[in-house]
């Protein structure tokens, strides 16, 4: 009996030495997608840790996120978006979704600017999950949907951390390619009704998109016809009840600012080749080779996969193209991009993969530099993940302007400068301001005259004590028209040897002050 029971434990004994062995040898073979993997995921935790840290920071990140904040501040007053011009408010020419969804979760977080971020960040995590369905769907592999996910999660800082700051590219891509799942795993009209609607709900957070939703469109009607009514549908029911919401809120202001102003835009023709230059000085792997998968499908005769993801591809890089070509398109806008070539970049290695089969040592060898190429990509990709974080001193310097401002005496006006100064001091978007001016195309408007003319009066009857501005903002009527009024330059607000530049890395701004005359 106890020999038995010894042959038994033997036995076990050399079935799981065997088993382990066999794993070992499976784990050798797929150490470089291994790696891949490790990486891929190592970006997307970087990308959401530092999402989180800069979410937190309590003063703005970037240029529009002090407008963005005025906006959600007015949802959350239960004020009007679109109304007429004021001198201390100017509405964004975007959409309401995102201000919308930003005030229920500032609501939630009692931040404004937490609110906002989560939203963006959220949003993006969206996006990369998105990203990786699709490509586990057409692939069955789930590796290298991560690696599309991981790839977008690094584009970060190349669109100017637009991932998750205050602004609403990343809700509007979330939607976008939202309805680009929805409408590739649409069986019934419901789920292509489901496509229209996030597609709807992106072009009411931002105009740009158009292109992918008219593309979607397309791809449904080569496809699967039956279904291009109740998307189409979807889409235009959704953003006609979005617009009546908002007439029946202000009149015909939404209309101005939605449509009559962003359709001044103008493309400038020095700008057209330069998403392609920024594409190609970091993303230049995943531009090679994720048409791959397009043409393996075209030689497979796979018309139903080719015909979708070249259609939304397409729709993706015209939306992030024509955007981008507009004057005052900044990198922001390439997110669309990006994520087209991450979804193409993952598909594309996988076919490559699955030409490689078998157990030969050129086969695996033919893998390991599949794997390492991509892995290269991502070492192009490199970043510091704590230089997009602002540092405590940062904070200070927030501190201290905020405060600086508050102690001033009289009316003060600070344009953008919203989240550094209480809500008694005029800060109106000056981004906005320029919307109104025609900086973006096309010739002034009256209600950039008007607005013009109420600053004027203000100056004019010394109503301010003090106008500050920034040196380094483009709005330049504020100070010219200050100087007309002979308001006079006092200076910046924090002189030469103040703690203020000490600390400043470049995340606070800087601050000019103008004076009535004495």
């Amino acid at each position: 009996m106890t020999g038995g029971m010894r042959s038994l434990s033997a036995g076990a004994i050399t079935m799981q030495s065997g088993g382990l062995t066999a794993l070992a040898v499976r784990l050798r073979g797929r150490w470089p997608e291994l790696v891949l993997v490790g990486v891929a995921g190592a970006y997307v935790a970087a990308f959401v840790g530092t999402g989180l840290l800069r979410a937190v920071y309590p003063y703005p990140v970037d240029g529009v996120e002090p407008g963005a904040l005025q906006e959600v501040q007015r949802v959350l007053k239960g004020q009007p978006l679109y109304v007429k011009p004021e001198l201390g408010y100017v509405p964004l020419i975007y959409g309401p979704v995102y201000f919308y969804v930003s005030a229920a979760f500032s609501a939630l977080a009692r931040s404004a600017l937490l609110g906002m971020r989560l939203v963006s960040v959220l949003a993006s995590v969206g996006s990369i999950t998105v990203l990786m369905l699709l490509v586990q769907r057409e692939t069955g592999s789930l590796a290298m949907g991560l690696v599309s996910g991981g790839l977008f999660a690094a584009c970060g800082p190349l669109v100017d951390m637009a991932m998750d700051i205050g602004r609403m590219d990343a809700l509007a891509l979330c939607l976008m390619l939202g309805g680009v799942y929805f409408a590739r795993i649409a069986t019934s009209w419901r789920g292509a009704a489901g496509a229209g609607l996030l597609m709807g709900l992106s072009l009411l957070t931002k105009q740009s998109g158009v292109p992918v939703v008219i593309a979607m469109g397309i791809a449904l009607v080569l496809l699967r016809r039956a279904q291009v009514v109740p998307y189409a549908a979807a889409a235009v029911l959704t953003v006609a009840l979005g617009v009546l919401v908002l007439v029946a809120q202000a009149g015909t202001w939404p209309l101005f600012y939605l449509w009559e102003l962003p359709r001044r835009h103008e493309l400038e023709p020095q700008y057209v080749s330069r998403l392609w230059s920024d594409l190609l000085m970091r993303f230049a792997i995943p531009m090679v080779v994720g048409p791959f998968y397009l043409y393996a499908r075209a030689k497979a005769r796979d018309r139903e996969r080719l015909t979708f993801y070249v259609c939304a591809c397409v729709g993706l890089i015209a939306t992030a193209w024509i955007s981008d070509s507009n004057i005052g398109g900044g990198r922001n806008v390439q997110l669309p991009a990006y994520a087209a070539f991450a979804l193409l970049f993952g598909l594309a290695l996988h076919e490559a993969v699955s030409y490689l089969t078998g157990t030969a040592e050129r086969v695996r060898v033919g893998r390991t530099y599949v794997m390492f190429a991509a892995v290269a990509q991502f070492a192009i990709m490199l970043y510091n993940p704590r230089l997009v974080v602002p540092y405590r001193s940062d904070m200070w310097d927030g501190e201290r302007l905020s405060a600086t401002v508050a102690s001033l005496q009289g009316p003060v006006f600070a344009g953008s400068y919203r989240g550094y100064v209480g809500e008694d001091v005029i800060a109106p978007d000056l981004g906005a301001v320029r919307e109104l001016e025609g900086a973006f195309g096309g010739t002034g408007t009256q209600e950039g005259s008007d607005w013009e003319g109420l600053l004027a009066h203000a100056l004019s009857q010394r109503q301010l004590a003090y106008v500050i501005v920034d040196p380094d903002n483009e709005a330049s009527i504020v100070p010219i028209l200050a100087k007309d009024f002979h308001y006079r330059d006092a200076g910046p607000l924090f002189p030469e040897g103040d703690i203020y530049w000490a600390w400043r890395t470049g995340w606070a701004p800087k601050a000019e002050v103008y004076v009535p005359p004495t």
